[in-house]
């Protein structure tokens, strides 16, 4: 039997598969339709470049390229692997046991009539033995969305990690110039108990047609980084568009125009800093747990914790203190670099020696140092993003800006 099969059966075989992995997201999903994160794979992403070492194979991921680009000029120049062509993989990172008998994706491209994407190889079936069924769309699409579905009806049930398919872009004359996102939607794996699992984190990536890729982080200068915009539901070349927030003058807006306010982030955004912060969601989740929180990253300013010592930001992980004299509300200054140490030593420490102390532990776990709250965490507050985040456009937090006029407290 053809591998592929014709373009009207394919798509109705992927829907079925898709419809799974929509499920899995949907409220009140049954428990045939397992969404939990334990069972998904840790990471499902576009990789531009999958010739970069270390090389992707059917069973390895390597290193993941974000951007590429394009020429349309009839010659092999810029980022192609053949002329106004472009091979790029879609990886999955670690699919757990029970393993997987199915894999699926939508990938979203230019809707440009003169760029196509179409399938080259479905590495991870073929090196991972699967008696593959691809049903996949057959030839070239190009109408801005390519869908992916491979079943293996042997249902052996396969772990780990590699390429689940290679793709080719490629431009043709009257191609659009620019750079566009490339984006993934209804993710799944079908494990081998037929459920449907979505993965931790899902990563996007963006293509260049005649002309550079982003040479700055935060290109539409919005305060979030273009690249965690793409997987946290918001236009990452529009200005006035940012994930959805919850605070401020954000509060009972629509932030990121798909006109709804104030809902949750996309799925696969925890790994992202979708407020622009310097800390992805799932950070946030962390330092925010004590209390419950989980939607910090769609929060900077407007709440504290008025029930510890320091009054600590709700929003902002890295704004350990308000009040003071400068005052430090909303600010990082010399009081939250203090509040490592007084009036309660949180500093080389375990997590549960101090009330709510995991809200000092902004960054999790450590090769050198024994301690949950260490050295690392202090120098947060000064380095990486952490410490000159995106909001901030880069400029650092300390004795910098402040994130808003004024912090109720709760």
């Amino acid at each position: 039997m053809d591998r592929i099969l014709s373009r009207a059966a394919s798509r109705t075989l992927v829907v079925v598969i898709v419809t799974l992995a929509g499920l899995s997201l949907a409220q009140g999903a049954t428990d045939t339709v397992d969404a939990g994160h334990d069972a998904g794979a840790n990471l499902t992403a576009i990789d531009m470049d999958p010739s970069v070492a270390p090389v992707n194979t059917g069973s390895v991921v390597g290193s993941i390229e974000t951007c590429a680009r394009i020429n349309e000029n009839d010659a092999l120049d810029a980022d192609e692997d053949s002329v106004d062509e472009l091979e790029i993989d879609v990886i999955i990172e670690e699919i757990p046991p029970p393993g997987a008998i199915a894999t699926a994706f939508i990938f979203n491209f230019p809707n440009d009539p003169n760029v196509s994407v179409s399938a080259v190889d479905i590495p991870y079936a073929d090196e991972h033995g699967w008696t593959a069924f691809d049903l996949s769309d057959a030839g070239a699409e190009n109408d801005g969305t390519f869908s992916h579905g491979v079943v293996d009806n042997a249902s052996p049930g396969t772990i780990g990690s590699g390429a689940l398919a290679r793709l080719k872009l490629a431009t043709s004359i009257g191609a659009v110039s620019g750079v566009f996102p490339l984006t993934l939607s209804f993710v799944a794996h079908i494990d081998a108990k037929g459920a449907a699992q979505v993965p931790e984190t899902i990563g996007n990536a963006f293509v260049a047609i005649d002309g550079p890729c982003p040479t700055v982080p935060d290109g539409d200068g919005d305060g979030v980084n273009d690249l965690d915009e793409l997987s946290c539901g918001s236009d990452a070349f529009d200005p006035l568009s940012v994930p959805e927030r919850l605070d401020g003058e954000f509060a009972g807006r629509d932030d990121d125009g798909d006109s709804v306010a104030d809902e949750p982030l996309p799925h696969g955004s925890g790994s992202f800093d979708c407020d622009g912060d310097g800390f992805t969601g799932d950070a946030e989740d962390r330092v925010f747990a004590y209390l419950g929180q989980t939607d910090g990253d769609q929060r900077v300013c407007g709440l504290r914790d008025d029930g510890l010592p320091t009054a600590p930001s709700l929003g902002w992980p890295a704004d350990l203190f308000s009040g003071g004299l400068p005052d430090s509300t909303d600010r990082l200054n010399i009081f939250d670099l203090l509040s490592f140490l007084t009036p309660v030593r949180y500093l080389g420490t375990d997590i549960g020696t101090n009330t709510a102390d995991g809200r000092w532990d902004l960054v999790s776990g450590s090769i050198i140092f024994k301690q949950d709250i260490n050295l690392e965490d202090f120098v947060a507050l000064l380095s990486s993003e952490t410490g000159n985040p995106p909001m901030f456009g880069g400029q650092r937090a300390l004795n910098g800006p402040s994130c808003s006029a004024s912090a109720p407290s709760i």
